[in-house]
């Protein structure tokens, strides 16, 4: 049986990717030579698994037991991505070990290979939000979800959707990240048309539900830019704080005409994510104080965010919640599954109702991607649904290659001057 239909499985978590992708880069940055072809096999799978998983973010956790088959030649691999500096490697215990991605190795990581569904509906287990089950379509529901998402996937299928990016394009983005923003890089996108598939939160289907598994959901904003349907190029559409107007509906208040999140500068980031948060918290909390700390908390934990003092957030906690007074008993609350839940239906009234019109509509969570001469009526989709929507324009403002080119070469006279 070829390495291909018979995967050594080293991971307590993980599938196998292509194994071109463990030839390619065994070709690139070769192993010691050895006459043993089960061996060979073995390197392919090994190095094919640590480069096409992501289970936490960036981490793998590896099993380490003796009697694991490949063991010595999965240990080998480690040492060889160590040292060609793909990955660096600890030992949490005497059997496990943990494995952290550098940026070198993103190249080797194509999108959409850390899995691919065969089915369209599943739960995510609460203990491991990683780990999906898959829902038998055994109720009247799920078989006509199953079969509303069979007769959307059959008109996109017939569409001609791709991405634009030329090498050399993709090429100077990935430079400027590492280079200019200090970022990892990306991966192309992978444009196979995979069936995608809803993921909810619970096996009861009320929470959670939104579609995963195409590749413009996972693909890079920057690359999304250059997405077309049919030759011609896309446009963004999004409801406009999706979740914050859904708050204001459940409430029977109009939703305000001003931005959701205040501001207009680089403090809008910070709000947009405090507001998230206050509106998912993970228990509901009656008394506001211990909801501002909760958010405080958990906005502190993630090392992405804007460092923020703690007054500050709270100052600014306390200014949303003076800007959105008619849903301040909401907030604090968690919402995040439920709001998802409804969010993810209107999406799907959405797609079938330009599918009706002939409009490819191709979700992103809460907002899409449409062909841009059809984005007013897309807009229009969004309000007979009652959602405020309206086009993103930096959607229409990709980086031109020249100006990439003019950043680098300030950057280079800049290390030099250093």
């Amino acid at each position: 049986m070829s390495s291909e239909d018979n995967p050594v499985k080293y991971f307590s978590m993980g599938l196998g990717g292509s194994p071109e992708t463990a030839r390619a880069f065994l070709q690139d940055y070769p192993m010691s030579k050895t006459k043993k072809a089960i061996v060979q096999e073995s390197r392919i799978n090994a190095v094919n698994t640590i480069l096409s998983n992501q289970i936490k973010g960036d981490t793998l956790n590896v099993r380490n037991i003796s009697k694991e088959p490949g063991r010595t030649v999965l240990l080998q691999v480690f040492t060889h991505l160590v040292n060609h500096a793909f990955i660096t490697r600890s030992v949490d215990t005497v059997q496990k070990s943990v494995i952290q991605y550098k940026p070198l190795a993103k190249l080797y990581k194509p999108a959409g290979i850390v899995y691919t569904p065969q089915h369209q509906i599943y739960y995510r287990d609460n203990n491991n939000k990683e780990k999906r089950h898959n829902m038998n379509l055994d109720t009247p529901e799920k078989q006509e979800l199953a079969a509303r998402l069979d007769a959307w996937w059959d008109f996109i299928e017939r569409q001609e959707i791709k991405t634009n990016i030329s090498q050399e394009y993709f090429e100077l983005i990935n430079r400027y990240r590492t280079e200019i923003c200090g970022k990892e890089p990306l991966s192309y996108p992978e444009q196979e048309k995979k069936k995608p598939y809803f993921s909810f939160s619970n096996k009861e289907m009320t929470m959670g539900g939104r579609m995963f598994g195409a590749w413009w959901i996972g693909a890079s904003k920057i690359l999304r830019k250059q997405t077309s349907i049919n030759g011609e190029l896309t446009a963004d559409v999004d409801g406009r704080g999706m979740h914050v107007q859904l708050l204001y509906r459940q409430a029977g208040v109009k939703f305000p005409d001003h931005d959701p999140y205040i501001y207009q500068d680089e403090t809008r980031t910070i709000t947009k994510k405090l507001m998230l948060l206050m509106m998912n918290t993970k228990k509901d909390n009656e008394v506001r104080e211990k909801g501002r700390k909760a958010v405080a908390y958990t906005y502190a934990k993630c090392k992405d965010n804007p460092k923020v003092s703690r007054n500050r957030l709270f100052s600014l906690m306390q200014e949303l919640e003076r800007c959105h007074k008619p849903i301040i008993d909401h907030l604090y609350k968690s919402n995040w599954g439920r709001l998802q839940m409804e969010e993810a239906q209107i999406m799907m009234r959405i797609m079938e109702a330009g599918m009706r019109e002939n409009i490819p509509v191709l979700p992103v969570h809460d907002g899409c991607l449409c062909p841009r001469l059809a984005k007013n009526r897309v807009v229009g989709l969004f309000r007979e649904q009652g959602i405020d929507a309206a086009e993103n324009e930096k959607h229409l403002t990709p980086l031109l290659m020249e100006d990439i080119r003019q950043f680098l070469r300030q950057n280079e006279k800049f290390k030099k001057a250093v």
